[in-house]
């Protein structure tokens, strides 16, 4: 099964090629972590506006609500390989998963 992060996804939802998700999962906070990419693009960036990022945000919610979601194990195991790896905590909790 293939793991996406919420950057893979928010690429995939953008390019039209949300099938490549299919069969795929998730971390549990890719939903938060979509929502803070439109946020940006709505309210920083200015890219889209607040309807428009409504309509993308709820367009990502049925992408990912068929995935499967994980647990990136416990929140000390995530810190161990961040410092181990020399990672963000966010690229760690990936790999831990």
């Amino acid at each position: 099964m293939m793991l996406f992060d919420s950057s893979a996804i928010l690429n995939l939802f953008h390019e039209g090629k949300s099938k490549a998700l299919i069969g795929g999962c998730t971390l549990d906070l890719a939903d938060y972590e979509l929502g803070s990419a439109v946020r940006r693009q709505v309210f920083v960036e200015k890219t889209l506006s607040v309807p428009e990022g409504v309509s993308a945000l709820e367009g990502l919610g049925a992408m990912t609500a068929s995935m499967a979601r994980v647990r990136a194990s416990t929140l000390p195991a995530v810190l161990e390989v961040a410092c181990r790896e020399g990672l963000t905590f966010y690229d760690a909790s990936y790999l831990t998963a």
